[in-house]
């Protein structure tokens, strides 16, 4: 049985295997995304202007700017490769 009782065992799995490769290939960026104090409480307002309580992040080191960057490069040089061929 897995420790998040609102996803399938199968879903955990998957979850677990995908976390165990970012830290493989993004040493310390769930680290600056999940790291003490970095994530608080508080309500927030949604679109139908009704507050929730909910769980915010403040997402701002210098690793997961970096990995987002180069993300964006390739999607962007992807977008271009495509669009010049039919």
């Amino acid at each position: 049985m897995n420790p998040v009782g609102d996803i399938s065992d199968l879903e955990y799995k998957e979850l677990v295997g995908k976390l165990c490769l970012i830290k493989m290939h993004a040493p310390g960026v769930l680290e600056e995304l999940f790291g003490h104090g970095k994530s608080r409480d508080e309500w927030v307002r949604t679109k139908g202007g009704v507050l929730k309580p909910m769980r915010t992040a403040e997402i701002d080191g210098p690793l997961l700017k970096t990995y987002l960057s180069v993300f964006s490069s390739k999607i962007a040089s992807h977008d271009i490769v495509q669009s010049t061929h039919c």
